[in-house]
């Protein structure tokens, strides 16, 4: 179960990020919104605190992650991010094409 939440939690930050820009990559266009960033964090700090602070596992029934637990979860965010990023890249190419074909 503790998996899955963390998996959730990163999946959601990702597409939150994913969806900061319809067609402008991350890289280049940054992350401004500073209340979705504190969100972000807030977001990450309460899954640790509730992932391995001893209390909180025993109240949701949670059990820490060992160091490949916690990056097989990290990996649904990386491929999320990353189609994103291929999507957004492959639409401004064709936003490109478009406008020299006019």
């Amino acid at each position: 179960m503790t998996a899955y939440y963390w998996t959730l939690v990163l999946g959601q930050v990702a597409a939150a990020m994913a969806t900061t820009t319809t067609r402008e990559s991350l890289f280049t266009y940054g992350l401004p919104n500073m209340m979705l960033n504190i969100c972000i964090v807030f977001e990450i700090v309460f899954a640790v605190l509730v992932i391995y602070w001893k209390p909180a596992e025993n109240t949701f029934k949670f059990r820490a992650l060992d160091v490949t637990q916690a990056a097989w979860g990290m990996l649904g965010f990386g491929i999320i991010f990353m189609f994103e990023e291929v999507r957004k890249k492959l639409a401004a190419a064709k936003e490109r094409q478009d406008k020299t074909w006019r």
